[in-house]
C-alpha cells in the first residue's frame, strides 16, 4: 500500500514552453484567457501551463500531457478507428491520428509488427471521416488516385476486426511512436500474447520511442526481450506480505554482469523473479520429481497450489553461480543436494558462503564426518552387478548408436566408488558410520539445512525408490508413472520442509510478486 508520493519536477519555464510548442497544436486564443494548446492527452491553457510549472508542487492538468498510463484496455482501444483529421490544421488527440502525417512514425510501427507478426501495418489515408490502420504492404505507388494502391487496401484486413493480441501490440507502439508522453506507465503489456510475441515486445520495448518506460509485468518473456534491447534498464522486484510490499532493486550494471553468464540467461532461473521463491536443484530429472511431490502433497492435503520456481543448475558445482544469481534479486533461494554434495570441502563452503553462511561454523563437523568416511571400508562392487547396469543404460536395441548419455552412464557405473559414493548408493545418511559419526552427520545434515541447503537424507534422488531402478531422468520418469510423488510420504514431508523454509505455507499465501522494470534510451 503506498503511504505517500511526492513529485519532482525540474529545468527552466524556456525548455517546458518549447516542449509543448513541439508536442501539441496551438489553438485560437480565447477572450481573457489566452492561448490554448490540445495535444494526445488532453489540452491546457498556456499561462495555466506556467502557473503549475512554477507555482504547484503538483502538475495538475499539465501532468496529462506529460504522463500517459496504458492498460490493457486501454491499448486494445488505440488500434480502432478513429476519426480522421485536417492535416493541415487540426488537433489530433489520438495516436493513430498523428501518423496521418508523421510517415516515419508509421514505418517504423510496421517494421516493429512486422518482427512480431509476419506482417505490416499502414494507415488507410482515403477512408473519408475515419482512419484505420490496414495489415499489410501494398506494392502498389500510394496514391488516392491510384487504382491499384485502392484495389489492394480493400483486400487488406484492419487491425482492429484481429485478435486482441495484435492489437493491444499495436495498441502500444501507437503510443510510443506516435506520442510526445516523455514518461509512459505500461501495465502487464504481455497480456494476449504468445511467449514469442511477448519476448518481441519486450524487445521493442526497449528499442523503440525517447520516453522513460515503467513496466509492470508477471511475464518472463517481456524481461528477457527488454534484457536482449539496448536501453538503460533497472529492474524493481515487489513482493506482498500482507498489506506491504518489499522492493528489490537490480541496477543496470547488476543486470549486465547476471545477463553475461550463459546459466542465468538460458537456465530459466529468472523465472524466480515471478514466484514467492526458488528450489535449486542439481539436475532435470531432481527439479522435476521434486516439483510433482510437493504438488501431489499440496492437492492431498487441499491446499492452494505452490508458488515456488524448482529449477536446476546443471550439477552440483553449479549450484553456488545458481544461488548467488538468484540472491542477488532478492529472491528467496533454497538448494536441494545428493549426500555427495558434503564431499568437496571447497564446494560446500562456496554453497554455504552464496547462501550467506559461514562455513567456520560447519567445519569442525565436516572434518569429522570426512574422516569417518573416508576410513570407511567400501567393498568393490562384483563384475555381475557392473554387467547388469552396463546392459541397462545400453538398452534392448544394440544396432541403435551410442548416445552421449549412455556414455556417461557406463563411466558413472563403472567409476571407482569411495565412502562418499557407496553411502550415496545405499541408503544415504542411514549408511554412513554408526555412533559418534551418525551424529555429527545428523547435526551437520540439519544445521545445513537451516541455511537452507537440503542434503537428501536418503543419498540421491534415486534413494526414494530404489526398487525401480534406473537414473536421472529415466528414474524420474518411472518414478512418475509408478506414482511415487503421490504415495511416498517421506518424500512428500522432505519436499514440504523446503517449502516451508520458503514461506510456503496456507497462511502465507499471497498474490505473487510483481516485476516493474524502468527502460529509457537515456544511457547515463
Amino acid at each position: 500500500m503506498i503511504v505517500d508520493l511526492e513529485a519532482e519536477h525540474s529545468g527552466e519555464l524556456a525548455d517546458m514552453l518549447a516542449w509543448l510548442t513541439r508536442a501539441t497544436v496551438r489553438v485560437p486564443p480565447e477572450p481573457g484567457v489566452g492561448d490554448r494548446v490540445v495535444g494526445v492527452g488532453g489540452n491546457i491553457h498556456l499561462q495555466t501551463a506556467e502557473q503549475f510549472w512554477l507555482h504547484s508542487e503538483n502538475l495538475g492538468d499539465l501532468g496529462r500531457l506529460l504522463i500517459r498510463r496504458i492498460d490493457a484496455e486501454t491499448r486494445l482501444a488505440l488500434a480502432s478507428a478513429v476519426q480522421s483529421v485536417d492535416a493541415v490544421r487540426g488537433q489530433p488527440t489520438e495516436p493513430l491520428q498523428r501518423l496521418l502525417t508523421d510517415h516515419e512514425a508509421e514505418r517504423r510501427l510496421s517494421a516493429a509488427v512486422e518482427r512480431a507478426f509476419h506482417s505490416g501495418v499502414i494507415v488507410n489515408r482515403t477512408g473519408g471521416a475515419s482512419l484505420h490502420l490496414h495489415l499489410g504492404s501494398p506494392t502498389a505507388d500510394a496514391r488516392v488516385d491510384n487504382p491499384e494502391y485502392l484495389q489492394q487496401l480493400e483486400h487488406m484486413p484492419m487491425v482492429e476486426e484481429q485478435g486482441d493480441g495484435m492489437r493491444s501490440f499495436i495498441g502500444l507502439l501507437l503510443v510510443l511512436l506516435a506520442t510526445p508522453f516523455p514518461l509512459v506507465l505500461i501495465d502487464e503489456p504481455e497480456a494476449f500474447l504468445h511467449p514469442p510475441q511477448a519476448r518481441e515486445l519486450g524487445r521493442q520495448l526497449a528499442a523503440l520511442g525517447d520516453q522513460q518506460k515503467v513496466i509492470a509485468t508477471h511475464d518472463l518473456d517481456v524481461l528477457l526481450g527488454l534484457l536482449d534491447g539496448p536501453a538503460s534498464l533497472t529492474v524493481i522486484r515487489l513482493d506482498r506480505d500482507g498489506a506491504s510490499n518489499k522492493a528489490a532493486v537490480l541496477e543496470q550494471e547488476d543486470i549486465s554482469e547476471l545477463w553475461r553468464d550463459p546459466t542465468l540467461r538460458y537456465s530459466g532461473l529468472l523465472e524466480g523473479l515471478f514466484h514467492r521463491g526458488a528450489i535449486v536443484c542439481e539436475g532435470e530429472a531432481d527439479a522435476l520429481l521434486y516439483n510433482a511431490a510437493l504438488d501431489a502433497a499440496r492437492v492431498q492435503a487441499t491446499q492452494p497450489s505452490s508458488d515456488l520456481l524448482f529449477t536446476h543448475c546443471g550439477g552440483k558445482g553449479r549450484l553456488p553461480a545458481a544461488i548467488a544469481a538468484l540472491r542477488k534479486v532478492d529472491v528467496p533461494v533454497a538448494a536441494i543436494g545428493d549426500l555427495d554434495v558434503l564431499r568437496d570441502r571447497t564446494l560446500l563452503q562456496r554453497i554455504v558462503e552464496a547462501l550467506g553462511g559461514d562455513f567456520a561454523q560447519f567445519e569442525d563437523d565436516w572434518r569429522e564426518l570426512a574422516a569417518a568416511v573416508d576410513a570407511m571400508p567400501v567393498p568393490a562392487p562384483t563384475v555381475r552387478d557392473v554387467l547388469e547396469q552396463i546392459e541397462q543404460a545400453l538398452g534392448d536395441d544394440p544396432t541403435a548408436r551410442l548416445s552421449e548419455q549412455q556414455t556417461r552412464r557406463i563411466r558413472t557405473i563403472t567409476a571407482s566408488t569411495d565412502g562418499w559414493r557407496g553411502a550415496r548408493k545405499s541408503g544415504g545418511v542411514s549408511a554412513l558410520p554408526r555412533g559418534h559419526s551418525s551424529e555429527v552427520a545428523r547435526r551437520l545434515v540439519a544445521r545445513l539445512a537451516e541455511l537452507r541447503l537440503y542434503v537428501v537424507a536418503v543419498g540421491e534422488l534415486e534413494g526414494w525408490a530404489p526398487e525401480l531402478g534406473g537414473h536421472g531422468p529415466g528414474f524420474a520418469q518411472r518414478a512418475l508413472d509408478a506414482e511415487v510423488h503421490r504415495d511416498n510420504v517421506e518424500l512428500q514431508r522432505f519436499v514440504e520442509s523446503v517449502a516451508a523454509a520458503l514461506g510456503e505455507s496456507v497462511e502465507a499465501r499471497h498474490n505473487g510478486p510483481t516485476l516493474s522494470a524502468t527502460a529509457s534510451d537515456d544511457t547515463r
